[in-house]
Order: C-alpha cells, then sequence, then structure tokens
C-alpha cells in the first residue's frame, strides 16, 4: 500500500501547479528520471493524469491528495473547474459521485443538444418546443419543461443548478 512517506521518497509535488516530478531514489530506474515530469494526459479518460509508481497505475488528483493529506480521499475527487489535468491542491477537493455530476461543466458526449441538461426531442422539428430540460439531485429527476431553443432550454438548467446543486460551480 502506498503512504504518503513512501510517495515523497519518489515524487516532488507542486502544490501550486498541480505537477509532480521525480526525486532522487536508489533505484537506477528512477534516477533516470530525477527531475522530470512525472506522469502523463490520458485521452481515454478525459484527460486525467496518471503516473506509475512502484509498478501501479495511479491517477495524480488522487496522489496530489495522498501527498497534502496523508491520506486517499475515501470518496472520488471533484476538479472544481471542470479541468481534470489540473491537479493544483486548490482545484481538487473530494467529492461523492453525485456531488462530482453537480459540477459537470460540458455536455456529455452523446449528448446531441450540445448542451448540457438539453435533450433533443424525437421528431423535434415536427414540435413547437423541440428541447426540454431537467436536472437531476439524489438520483431524482426534477423536469423543467420544454423550450423552442436549446439555449432556452439551458439556461433554465443553468438556473436550477444554481439553486439545488451545493457543488456547482458555474
Amino acid at each position: 500500500m502506498l503512504t504518503q512517506e513512501i510517495l515523497k521518497q519518489y515524487l516532488h509535488y507542486n502544490p501550486e501547479t498541480g505537477i509532480f516530478t521525480w526525486i532522487n531514489n536508489s533505484s537506477n530506474k528512477y534516477k533516470k528520471l530525477f527531475g522530470k515530469k512525472a506522469g502523463c494526459s490520458t485521452p481515454s479518460r478525459g484527460g486525467v493524469v496518471c503516473i506509475r509508481i512502484l509498478g501501479t497505475l495511479y491517477f495524480a488528483h488522487r496522489l496530489a491528495f495522498l501527498y497534502q493529506y496523508g491520506n486517499f480521499p475515501i470518496m472520488g475527487i471533484d476538479h472544481i473547474d471542470g479541468n481534470p489535468s489540473n491537479n493544483n491542491i486548490y482545484n481538487i477537493r473530494e467529492a461523492s459521485d453525485g456531488q462530482n455530476h453537480q459540477n459537470l461543466k460540458k455536455h456529455k458526449k452523446h449528448n446531441k443538444s450540445g448542451f448540457l441538461g438539453v435533450e433533443t426531442l424525437c421528431n423535434g422539428n415536427l414540435r413547437k418546443n423541440p428541447y426540454s430540460s431537467r436536472i437531476r439531485l439524489n438520483g431524482v429527476a426534477k423536469y423543467l419543461g420544454m423550450f423552442k431553443t436549446p439555449e432556452e432550454a439551458h439556461e433554465a438548467y443553468l438556473k436550477a443548478k444554481r439553486e439545488i446543486h451545493p457543488f456547482n460551480t458555474l
């Protein structure tokens, strides 16, 4: 099990930049890496930075939490600014999955409307109001209405998000 003490033997963490660099260790492998930036961004994981240490792959945001606080987070990690590669200690906070979803900044890839919280209805071109909006809290969906434009539906979503999502930073 990786501990803060072991982590600090191999890596230095800059809390202002969120960047890890390799530090000197008795292993020849790590001597070659001394002073170099650790980890790489993974496009398949949305840009999350991963670092392999002692044969195990870790998310850099979890390592930053361990480095600063002495333990891994019990829940997940939320990147406050929505940028998964920004591991500045002031940009990460422990959060449940539900809290993490409250802080979404962008729509999912499969969203056809192009707006967070907005759905394009089937046969939308035949409807007077082809866009709908809803928001979730604690797994329960709240219907916000039907709208003529995706922008109107998105605005209704943002208004509701500001009111009911305490982890939201929009």
